[in-house]
């Protein structure tokens, strides 16, 4: 859904100001979203720009800065503590991330709802992806790049 223009261009740049703030990278212009710890990267697909999905999944990626080290880090390594990880941090990350709007005060209602169905909509999609599209590998490989953000 198309955003207002104007709160569009303040909510865009009030994150973009956050993240660079902090040394990341913002880049816009890609083909997906992406939160890369190790490059201090941030891509956001071109596709979403002036659109509320373009300022959710920012936020989103937004939030994977700044939470905290998965509280299963330290359990012996197997698949269910990767899928663990994996699912606590992509969770986490929303959470994060609308902590973020509210700080940047860019958090309107309509902004809200649509945050929040996002929120659900992917955060259920990564539950079934693990549950049943990714091979053990993938999911050890992932969540190894979790552990070393």
């Amino acid at each position: 859904m198309k955003m207002d223009p104007i709160q569009y261009k303040i909510a865009l740049g009030r994150i973009v100001q956050y993240l660079e703030a902090q040394d990341y990278t913002v880049k816009l212009d890609s083909t997906s979203f992406g939160f890369f710890a190790e490059e201090s990267l941030i891509t956001c697909s071109s596709k979403a720009h002036g659109t509320y999905s373009m300022i959710c999944s920012l936020l989103h990626e937004a939030g994977h800065t700044v939470q905290p080290r998965s509280q299963f880090n330290n359990q012996r390594k197997s698949i269910k503590r990767d899928k663990a990880i994996i699912i606590e941090l992509e969770y986490t990350a929303w959470s994060y991330g609308w902590l973020i709007a509210k700080e940047l005060d860019i958090d309107t209602p309509v902004l809200e709802q649509t945050y929040l169905q996002a929120w659900m909509k992917y955060w259920v999609q990564y539950i079934e992806y693990i549950g049943t599209d990714w091979s053990k590998k993938e999911i050890h490989h992932l969540a190894e790049s979790y552990i070393e953000s």
